[in-house]
């Protein structure tokens, strides 16, 4: 199903269009488009509650559920980054909105647990074992 906004219909790779918006009318297509994953990575994951006697198939759905939801936070690395620098990023940004590797990445880096970048450079393997709050920092 797709939604209209301003003639840029979401699905069939329309992200590309926000390269084109100002940044007011891409933060309204971005609000709009994260109540559209949340209901579309939320059925998967229902689907996928339903298939008890099937668990190779749920498990299929569950990862499509948490790509799907790995998208919101592509979007939301678009929001956080200044509006002076938007330009320059949006394309590598709705990049990875299309990429499957780089949806897998974000969903599985939500299991990490921030480090100090100190730590981390000490010990990469080692440094998510450490305090998480004790001068935290996020490695990007």
């Amino acid at each position: 199903m797709t939604t209209q906004r301003n003639s840029v219909p979401y699905g069939a790779k329309k992200a590309g269009a926000m390269r084109e918006m100002a940044q007011s009318e891409r933060l309204d297509f971005i609000a709009e488009g994260l109540t559209i994953i949340l209901t579309s990575a939320r059925g998967f994951w229902n689907a996928a509650e339903k298939l008890t006697d099937n668990p190779r198939e749920a498990s299929v759905l569950e990862g499509f559920a948490e790509e799907e939801s790995a998208k919101a936070l592509i979007l939301l690395d678009l929001v956080r980054c200044p509006p002076s620098k938007v330009d320059g990023r949006i394309g590598r940004i709705v990049k990875n909105f299309y990429s499957h590797l780089a949806r897998l990445i974000y969903a599985k880096a939500q299991s990490w647990r921030p480090v100090c970048q100190t730590a981390f450079k000490r010990d990469p393997r080692s440094a998510s074992k450490r305090d998480p709050f004790s001068d935290m920092m996020l490695v990007c």
